[in-house]
């Protein structure tokens, strides 16, 4: 879905990351009420997440869906944490489990909403995306 080679593409990236909410507005417009607070999107879009994709494969194969949906995500994150979205490209650290991908932080540990998303669909759990987010709201005293 990712294949940011320079800082520079993470930041067009996320310059549009409006845009690409826009299109999951348009796209969920009919399924999802976006105009109830984050966490009942966030709820509604767990739910819609689980009916639409039965395994990781399937958003895989709708990468515009799945980075629309994290983005969505992101910026609750963001949002609800006072964070900001962020990346390690540094060649030395290609280890890190969040190499080249992007993530949302405050101090760590960082939040990635894109594997959020795919451990969700993973576990089945239909309250997963919102616990994860109510968790990070915890844990920095916003909940």
């Amino acid at each position: 879905m990712y294949d940011f080679k320079s800082q520079q593409n993470f930041e067009i990236w996320k310059d549009k990351i409006p845009q690409k909410i826009d299109s999951l507005k348009s796209r969920l417009g009919g399924a999802i009420d976006f105009q109830k607070s984050d966490l009942d999107v966030i709820q509604a879009l767990g739910n819609w997440i689980l009916e639409s994709f039965e395994n990781i494969s399937d958003i895989k194969s709708s990468p515009d869906i799945w980075d629309e949906l994290s983005c969505f995500l992101g910026e609750v994150y963001k949002a609800k944490i006072d964070g900001f979205w962020d990346i390690n490209l540094d060649p030395n650290n290609k280890s890190d489990v969040y190499f080249s991908v992007p993530v949302v932080c405050k101090e760590p540990p960082v939040t990635c909403p894109s594997r959020t998303i795919t451990t969700h669909i993973s576990r089945k759990n239909p309250d997963f995306l919102i616990e994860s987010v109510k968790k990070q709201m915890k844990r920095f005293g916003k909940l």
